[in-house]
């Protein structure tokens, strides 16, 4: 079972984000993030294992000398394949590529290896709004999507960690404590 570690924003742009996703859903594009407890989120890092105890501990420290910060999204995404995805694309900020790179480093002892996917310098920061698209219904997906009060300004508010098929939120922290 996948452990992600996530972070997540402030209510209003999670009420947002789930719009959308709603929006997909009922137009018959996607419903499998809608249909889901998954919360809005970006995430940072993906094990196959890991130690939950170890790191909840240490995203707890980390949450505590952290505040939350400002992040933008700014355009769609898609990744292409039998089954697409669509995704908000954020503006990519220092602040959170060092936040990506310093998550990484802290839980390096407490896992095997993260995804190659998002390892530092390969990751591509994207919030998902809807998975497994029929190719046929991309340009649907776009189109439905339009309707995103571009750009959504998010404060990233928390970090936590998700394990999934089916997502199960094991814990998060408030940044600044």
């Amino acid at each position: 079972m996948p452990f992600a570690v996530q972070l997540f924003f402030d209510s209003i742009s999670e009420a947002t984000i789930h719009n959308a996703r709603m929006e997909l859903a009922g137009d018959s594009v996607s419903s499998s993030l809608h249909a889901s407890t998954a919360r809005p989120s970006l995430t940072l890092a993906l094990y196959d294992d890991l130690d939950p105890v170890i790191c909840a501990g240490r995203l707890k420290v980390f949450a505590e000398m952290f505040s939350p910060f400002a992040l933008t999204f700014s355009s769609l995404g898609i990744f292409p394949g039998k089954q697409a995805v669509i995704y908000l694309a954020p503006i990519v900020t220092q602040k959170l590529l060092d936040t990506q790179a310093y998550i990484h480093q802290l839980l390096k002892d407490s896992s095997a290896s993260s995804s190659t996917q998002y390892v530092p310098g390969y990751w591509l920061p994207h919030c998902p709004l809807a998975l497994d698209i029929a190719p046929a219904l991309i340009a649907r997906a776009i189109e439905v999507s339009q309707s995103i009060p571009f750009p959504v300004h998010c404060r990233v508010e928390e970090i936590g960690v998700v394990t999934y098929q089916p997502v199960k939120h094991l814990y998060s922290f408030h940044l600044g404590g």
